[in-house]
């Protein structure tokens, strides 16, 4: 339980707190129309920052390990710059294409650039666990406040809350930004970056790019698959399906929180230490998949009687509870196979369920959300599964501490 109560765990709430409000709330204030609009926009946004987040993930965290600290805001600095280079040239090809519908390219790269700025989540790892506890204080407290103004916003004017989805994640940076220099003040020294900083990032993008792939197929998806769904089974439908899906992946920031400090731990651990470490995060990652399978079905209970009006079938419960439980077992693979240099892993994982979701969506028929959430759930289960049958010796001491057959010796 001491877990939970910590910082890294109350940058996580404040974090899924700011972004599940308003998907949530926007029914209350939005018609199915809107919604969907606002949905739409979310979904291309994370997909869009999914293409230009050249694998900063958790990778990002194990590469920077090395760097003096002084050196990180360089290479941090290339990977914006990058970011926002990359992303005015597909957006713009985007648009020509007519690929974002009624979307506004303005509103789409404004949202797309300030989401893809959670990466400075991993960067904050990288540090040790001692800054990142300091930095997820800071991050809470810039995350709560913006709650408190996308509420009033939603009740005043919900059109203004397109322009603050994830504006927190620009004050977060300039607040990493900042404490680099203030924490390491003695040798911390300001300078511009050169090509070498060009360099060293062209190179971790070619060494993480399975990652960077990865994360495509995953939100190009989950967040494409509901594009499909406003044509296929109609805007309401596709909405409670995007409901859904940030229902379960609102609890994901307590797997997260933990796996973010079982990675930094990891990172700076004696190899001695690391069985212990990992047995401790596995224990803690399972009962974290018992509560949440539970919160699941819950949450989105009162969600379906307070705000959908009772618009959801009760089998459903049961499919969010098992999609709840796995999601958060990928979690913790996720970090297993970057920590094991295994990121092809991830790439196969998610190409494999992808093409097994789809197909199951259509051997299913297609035209319900019964579909979609059967279809989803099998994207989860393949996607979990595969790691294990394509590498079975990499994982073998992992799949025995699934399993609960090894203690801790």
């Amino acid at each position: 339980m001491k877990q939970i109560f910590d910082p890294v765990m109350f940058g996580k709430v404040a974090v899924t707190g700011s972004q599940f409000l308003v998907v949530v709330l926007s029914p209350l204030f939005m018609g199915d129309d809107a919604i969907n609009q606002l949905f739409s926009l979310l979904a291309w946004a994370a997909i869009l920052s999914a293409l230009i987040s050249f694998g900063s993930n958790a990778a990002l965290a194990r590469h920077l390990h090395v760097y003096r600290n002084s050196s990180k805001s360089e290479f941090v600095t290339v990977i914006v710059i990058g970011k926002f280079f990359a992303l005015s040239i597909v957006s713009y090809i985007g648009s020509y294409l007519n690929l974002f519908g009624e979307v506004k390219f303005g509103l789409l790269f404004f949202t797309s650039f300030t989401a893809s700025l959670s990466f400075i989540d991993f960067v904050a790892e990288s540090y040790g666990k001692d800054y990142l506890k300091k930095f997820s204080l800071i991050k809470a407290f810039i995350f709560s406040i913006f709650s408190f103004v996308k509420l009033i916003v939603l009740y005043v004017s919900s059109e203004l809350i397109y322009y603050l989805l994830y504006l927190e994640w620009v004050f977060v940076w300039l607040a990493l930004s900042i404490g680099t220099i203030i924490s390491h003040s003695k040798t911390f020294t300001l300078k511009r970056f050169n090509a070498l900083d060009v360099m060293e990032v062209i190179s971790f993008v070619k060494g993480s790019s399975w990652v960077w792939f990865s994360s495509i197929l995953q939100l190009g998806w989950t967040r494409g698959f509901f594009i499909i769904l406003t044509r296929d089974i109609g805007a309401a439908s596709a909405n409670q399906y995007y409901i859904f899906l940030r229902v379960i992946e609102a609890f994901s920031f307590i797997p997260n929180a933990i796996s973010m400090k079982y990675f930094s731990e990891v990172l700076y651990a004696h190899k001695s230490q690391v069985h212990h470490i990992r047995v401790r995060y596995v224990k803690n990652l399972k009962k974290i998949g018992y509560c949440i399978a539970i919160l699941c079905p819950l949450s989105m209970y009162l969600i379906n009687i307070s705000i959908l009006k009772d618009a959801i079938q009760n089998h459903y419960y049961l499919m969010i509870s098992l999609a709840g439980f796995i999601y958060v077992l990928r979690i913790g693979l996720s970090r297993e196979i970057v920590l094991r240099k295994v990121l092809y892993l991830s790439l196969v994982s998610y190409l494999t369920a992808m093409i097994s979701g789809f197909v199951f969506y259509k051997i299913l028929g297609g035209d319900s959300l019964f579909d979609a959430l059967a279809s989803y759930l099998a994207f989860l289960v393949i996607c979990f599964i595969s790691p294990f049958l394509t590498a079975p010796q990499i994982f073998y001491d992992y799949r025995i501490l699934l399993l609960g057959s090894r203690s801790d010796g």
